[in-house]
Formats: structure tokens, C-alpha cells, sequence
């Protein structure tokens, strides 16, 4: 396993576990958010249950 395998994989859990994505920017010590916004990946799941909060 490759050290950045694991920064990858620590960066999604924090993501996926509520963390949000100027910590971890800093975290990860991006200077530019866009960078840290690779890690933003939803499943299909994910945008089911935001649909979901959305109240017609």
C-alpha cells in the first residue's frame, strides 16, 4: 500500500464520517480548496437521501 492510498482513503472516511471540507483542506495542507474537492465523491446512495431531505 502506497502512503498516498491512505492519505486518499483517510481523506473520503473524514468526508463520508461529517467531516467538513475546509478542515480537511487544512488537514491536508491544500492551499486551494478545489484541490481538497477531489475527495468529494457521492454514491449513489449519498444523493438518494439528500433528495430525500428535500421537501415538495
Amino acid at each position: 500500500m502506497h502512503a498516498h492510498l491512505f492519505r486518499h482513503g483517510n481523506a473520503i472516511n473524514f468526508l463520508n464520517c461529517g467531516g467538513r471540507l475546509d478542515a480537511l483542506q487544512e488537514q491536508l495542507g491544500h492551499q486551494d480548496i478545489n484541490t481538497t474537492r477531489i475527495y468529494l465523491r457521492l454514491s449513489d446512495e449519498d444523493v438518494k437521501r439528500e433528495v430525500r431531505k428535500v421537501q415538495f
